[in-house]
């Protein structure tokens, strides 16, 4: 890609040529996915991005995490309940619609596909580009923030959002920026090695910030990445099994010629996940 191609001011451009360079079969399938959920409000400026295999147990308070973020008005909540064919749903559908009847002022939208294999490069692939289709649907030609949390979130600063999007505003040049993850303080007293395991890898990401060859490891637990951003890189490798966060972000370095501006590290966007994780 051209190193010096704005993802902000040519988003819609960049957004349309990634959804119609696929299959027209795979076009329907984003639109078989999205046939029962609500138009996009025109407020929204941000989406959170949530992979859901079997997460009955956690969701409503995972989703109950996003209550303390201000401005609600300002970002949607898609969540993509997934497994392979031939496994039994969980109580996933359930307690998403217990949460929305709860909390009518969130704006949360479920999608739900059963796929024939595993593979989180998929899943994640389909629950960005669903978002890339309901903005083009409801013709938003302006850059918009994805960011890429888990289903198994366990706590995030109240001022998380606000952090984010004070980042992107001030660095117009800024394709994507990743944040610190954390365990919950419970987790580390059971725990302690993995504390100071943690500890040493956000420690590592800040320093790596500041090294002339390195940049931040972007995670699907804790990024952010313009919509322009993620259609010019290609979006998510559907083959990955694994890996398939860190290869958004050496994608970016390559395609912006390792130019420090583009990808950098939040120090106040941090979120808490589950330690089954570590």
């Amino acid at each position: 890609i051209n190193g010096d191609w704005s993802s902000d001011v040519c988003s819609s451009d960049l957004i349309n040529a990634y959804i119609e360079k696929h299959s027209p079969e795979y076009q329907h399938e984003l639109e078989e996915l999205l046939q029962n959920s609500l138009p996009m409000a025109p407020t929204v400026q941000e989406v959170i991005l949530l992979p859901a295999y079997k997460e009955g147990k956690n969701m409503y308070k995972t989703l109950s995490n996003y209550l303390t973020l201000s401005n609600k008005e300002q970002f949607e909540i898609i969540i993509l309940e997934n497994h392979p064919e031939g496994v039994e749903r969980d109580s996933t559908k359930e307690e998403i619609e217990r949460f929305k009847k709860d909390h009518p002022e969130m704006q949360v939208v479920h999608l739900y596909k059963a796929f024939d294999g595993k593979g989180i490069g998929r899943v994640r692939k389909y629950l960005a580009d669903s978002f890339l289709e309901r903005k083009r649907k409801a013709q938003r030609n302006d850059s918009m923030l994805m960011i890429s949390h888990d289903a198994d979130l366990e706590g995030l600063r109240s001022g998380y959002l606000d952090a984010i999007r004070k980042r992107f505003d001030a660095e117009p040049d800024l394709d994507a920026l990743a944040g610190p993850i954390d365990l919950p303080e419970e987790a580390y007293a059971k725990y302690p090695l993995i504390h100071a395991s943690v500890r040493l890898l956000n420690f590592f990401h800040t320093v790596l910030r500041h090294s002339p060859s390195g940049a931040p490891r972007v995670q699907g637990a804790n990024t952010a990445i313009r919509s322009g951003a993620y259609a010019l890189i290609g979006g998510y490798n559907e083959r990955a099994k694994v890996a398939e966060d860190l290869e958004l972000g050496w994608l970016i370095e390559h395609g912006r010629k390792k130019v420090k501006s583009r990808l950098d590290f939040a120090t106040d966007a941090r979120v808490y996940t589950n330690p089954r994780r570590e």
